[in-house]
């Protein structure tokens, strides 16, 4: 028995050395791969589509291909059908968004090693908007948010809807106009709700290959003040003021009527320093003579016995020139 386990050890061992021998001695001239069609570097599709990602080499011996994923040998299961290899090619029937990752494609044979790489982008409707947050008043509330995800094509517009919290589920929605706010927008006002109402306000992106995932967030609008409660408290707050805070409320209201003091008394005396003495004053003399005598005129204007209705003239030099009589 030792002998035959003997003899056969050295068989193994001398067709080994024989197959090393003879691998030594092969021209490896005829051995190669060659990648026939290279990777894109960045591939792009959209979500659904079917994607073919072929990895045509060709070589001598036939080289053996093996997938990667991310640096992770890709299991190709043909239960799950998803992707699954045919031939050469990998197979997305259809694409999803866990697609999206680096795949390389492993090429080797006993003389060689090849690696093809290729990062696939799946393109998807918007992500979920982030920090999306409502800061409501009494009747009004603004709704503000920030693009985290846009999908890989552009957002044509965001969609936003409020009820209140307490509705039937058969109840809709309220649609705020326009009902599509513009792509370029990051906060909204809504107008004419209901004050001390809990409310719900959804909103959502759309690109072109439709509406995204949306976000709920819940606030509550501001209950009216009355003005009783508003006495009360400013009362409070006072209550709440210190010795301190009333001796600096004291000065700060000094320091202002000194102020308006000051700034009144200089320019009194601006106006007084710059105003023009009375004798220096041009004074008006009237032209004597060209005073007016109501009487005078009242009897010019109408004819007097004679029918004479010519008025006397009267020059600056207070010469009269009486009508013509003929």
């Amino acid at each position: 028995m030792a002998l035959f386990v003997n003899f056969r050890f050295r068989s193994l061992n001398l067709l080994l050395f024989v197959y090393v021998s003879f691998i030594k001695h092969i021209d490896l001239s005829y051995a190669y791969i060659n990648v026939l069609s290279p990777f894109a570097s960045v591939i792009k599709a959209d979500l659904g589509t079917h994607l073919i990602l072929p990895c045509n080499v060709s070589g001598k011996p036939r080289p053996r291909i093996s997938w990667l994923k991310n640096g992770q040998l890709l299991s190709l299961n043909s239960s799950k059908g998803h992707p699954f290899l045919d031939r050469k090619a990998l197979l997305f029937y259809p694409l999803l968004p866990s697609d999206s990752g680096n795949y390389t494609c492993l090429v080797s044979n006993l003389y060689d090693l090849k690696e093809l790489n290729t990062e696939l982008h799946v393109k998807t409707p918007p992500g979920k908007l982030k920090n999306v947050t409502v800061h409501p008043s009494t009747v009004v509330a603004t709704v503000r948010w920030h693009v985290d995800n846009d999908g890989g094509y552009p957002i044509t517009n965001f969609t936003l809807l409020y009820r209140p919290t307490k509705a039937n589920a058969s109840e809709s929605w309220h649609m705020p106009q326009p009902v599509h706010v513009s792509p370029a927008v990051r906060q909204f006002f809504i107008y004419q709700l209901k004050p001390g109402t809990d409310y719900s306000f959804k909103i959502w992106a759309t690109n072109k290959l439709g509406p995204g995932e949306a976000v709920t967030v819940r606030a509550t609008t501001c209950k009216p003040v009355d003005p009783p409660e508003v006495f009360g408290k400013m009362l409070a707050d006072a209550e709440n003021f210190g010795s301190t805070a009333w001796l600096l409320a004291i000065c700060m209201l000094a320091v202002t009527v000194l102020t308006l003091s000051l700034l009144s008394f200089a320019l009194v005396f601006k106006e007084q320093r710059n105003g023009t003495p009375e004798e220096t004053l041009p004074r008006i003399i009237t032209n004597p003579g060209f005073e007016i005598d109501v009487e005078q005129c009242y009897l010019l204007e109408h004819a007097d016995f004679n029918d004479n209705i010519e008025k006397p003239v009267r020059l600056n030099n207070n010469t009269v020139i009486l009508p013509s009589r003929v």
